[in-house]
């Protein structure tokens, strides 16, 4: 009886042991989790917008593909998490904007038509997105099967021009910058600081020109396949002209906000110890034969 008595309450404390130890792990990662919590409309507030997307050179197609990575690509200078952009038909995109507070000029750097630029390290313009076909940027793979973006050039003679004046300056200086909506004060060479560093620059490629190049090209580099894919498919969206009225827009409140989310955490938290504190007196009873199921008692554990 004593060695039974004896092995019981190992049980019971080594029981214990685990629930404190899952206590401890809850309560040191709570705070983590929740400040690393990406928090939507409903939780934040913000605004949504809901487009018209029109080709302006009368075309009826358009790559609704390319309009979506072109808006998410100036979403991201905005600072906001997780957007939420979808394509609604054929022609339509609603914008999510989460915690946005400066809704003018989310508008206007939403809404206006993507610029794409050529220039050299000194911030030149060399060519706009003219000189490409339209939609022409695709994923490709050289000839030992890397990923690169393959460019169709629609005026061959001035990109074979403009390559061949970049690729006679020195080494450093040889470099064609793609860029998508330039603005005054923008600078190659704080941008390429900053890629230096591991941020983001805000130009889309910096490639080394070698040559003059007579066709098409193809901008190659240490890419991934979804790297090279995510390039072209900006590529496309700057040389993409399309018109972008908006419909509607509507300012979303925060229908739970912070407050709500303490409350729902607390239920949860609530809830995982009730539910911890019945497992503990269903394992202490069956332990001291307490428990009658189905009409009998459970048996001791010898």
């Amino acid at each position: 009886m004593a060695k039974q008595s004896k092995t019981k309450k190992s049980k019971i404390v080594i029981l214990f042991g685990i629930i404190a130890i899952l206590i401890a792990l809850v309560a040191s990662t709570f705070q983590t989790v929740k400040s690393n919590l990406n928090l939507g409309l409903d939780l934040q507030g913000g605004f949504e917008i809901l487009y018209q997307v029109e080709p302006l050179n009368g075309d009826s197609s358009i790559d609704m593909d390319a309009v979506v990575n072109s808006i998410s690509k100036r979403v991201n200078v905005l600072g906001v998490s997780e957007p939420s952009i979808s394509v609604e038909g054929n022609d339509r995109v609603r914008v999510q904007l989460a915690g946005v507070t400066d809704q003018d000029s989310a508008r206007e750097m939403i809404g206006t038509t993507a610029n794409l630029t050529f220039r050299d390290v000194d911030d030149n313009e060399l060519a706009d997105s003219s000189i490409l076909t339209e939609g022409g940027a695709s994923l490709a793979y050289d000839e030992n099967g890397k990923p690169v973006v393959s460019l169709k050039i629609k005026d061959q003679s001035t990109f074979a021009e403009m390559t061949k004046s970049v690729s006679q300056k020195t080494s450093g200086s040889n470099i064609m910058v793609i860029w998508l909506d330039y603005e005054d004060g923008d600078s190659y060479k704080e941008e390429a600081a900053k890629a230096n560093k591991g941020e983001e620059p805000k130009y889309i490629s910096a490639a080394t020109v070698s040559s003059e190049i007579s066709g098409d090209c193809q901008i190659s580099g240490n890419f991934t396949e979804e790297e090279a894919r995510e390039l072209a498919n900006l590529i496309n969206s700057g040389s993409l002209p399309v018109k972008m009225t908006e419909l509607s827009s509507n300012v979303v409140s925060a229908q739970f906000g912070q407050d709500a989310l303490q409350k729902t955490a607390m239920a949860g938290i609530i809830g995982v110890a009730l539910v911890m504190l019945l497992m503990i007196i269903l394992v202490l009873f069956q332990q001291l034969c307490l428990l009658p199921i189905f009409g009998q008692y459970l048996a001791c554990i010898p």
